[in-house]
């Protein structure tokens, strides 16, 4: 219901911006319907529907994912397609704006210059994230756990480090609830516990928090709750880490063994 309102309001804006069907203002609001929609859905599955989650997508890790077999907690797939499908309806809108602009610069006077200005923000803003995701830069992320390290693997960057480093395992976040897992620091560059940094698409928020790792839980295809257990009750067993990379992993965590 939310969602459909979200996707009715902007045709009334249109509607009640001008008469003329054909006026570059109304084409510009129809056509954003459909994004606006999608970004709803997208909000909703992220902020609201965050419990509940299925525990099927937890599996082993691949070779891409970790040089070791690990148990590999995978991105939420809803999340990754819808925001590829808006990220995507968004830099075509933008060009149809910027053709429907110039072509109603003739009728509408300014009306239409606002509209293909608006085309070109459009497809300046969605452009270079498409761009990051055809050539692997900005992928669907997974939180790894191996038995000698943590790897989380997000959207832009990978940040990992060694289970001796973890100081602590513990919720954080009030608007965007995330699992920060908090490490030691080490200023020797050739010390093999040291935190393995690599950012695909720039700083991010959480990447500038290295050598901490914070997992937002919205992201990540598996319960909150049961997503923080997992990761402390590995981080406080060590003698349980030798079955990381195995089935034993997996049916521990879809069984919700890892809760206390």
């Amino acid at each position: 219901m939310a969602v459909a309102l979200v996707a009715v309001a902007p045709l009334a804006i249109a509607m009640a911006l001008s008469d003329d069907p054909g006026d570059p203002r109304a084409v510009a609001v129809y056509a954003t319907a459909p994004a606006v929609a999608c970004l709803g859905v997208l909000i909703a599955v992220t902020r609201v529907r965050t419990r509940r989650r299925s525990t099927r997508g937890v599996r082993l890790s691949t070779p891409e994912e970790a040089p070791v077999p690990g148990l590999a907690l995978p991105y939420r797939r809803d999340v990754a397609v819808l925001g590829a499908l808006v990220g995507g309806y968004a830099c075509a809108l933008g060009v149809g704006l910027v053709l429907a602009g110039l072509l109603g610069v003739t009728r509408s006077g300014p009306s239409g210059a606002v509209v293909a200005l608006g085309g070109v923000a459009l497809v300046g803003a969605t452009a270079p994230a498409l761009l990051a995701v055809a050539r692997g830069r900005l992928r669907r992320g997974v939180v790894v756990l191996t038995p000698e390290r943590i790897i989380h693997r997000s959207w832009a960057f990978d940040l990992s480090g060694t289970w001796d480093q973890v100081i602590a395992v513990a919720p954080a976040g009030e608007g965007r609830p995330t699992v920060l897992v908090t490490m030691m620091r080490s200023a020797r560059s050739d010390d093999p516990g040291r935190a393995l940094v690599r950012t695909r698409t720039g700083p991010s928020a959480a990447s500038r928090l290295a050598p901490h790792i914070a997992i937002e839980v919205s992201s990540v295809d598996l319960d909150p709750v049961l997503l923080l257990e997992t990761v402390r009750f590995y981080a406080s067993h060590p003698a349980a880490r030798v079955e990381l990379g195995t089935q034993d992993a997996v049916a521990r965590v879809r069984q919700g063994d890892v809760i206390a």
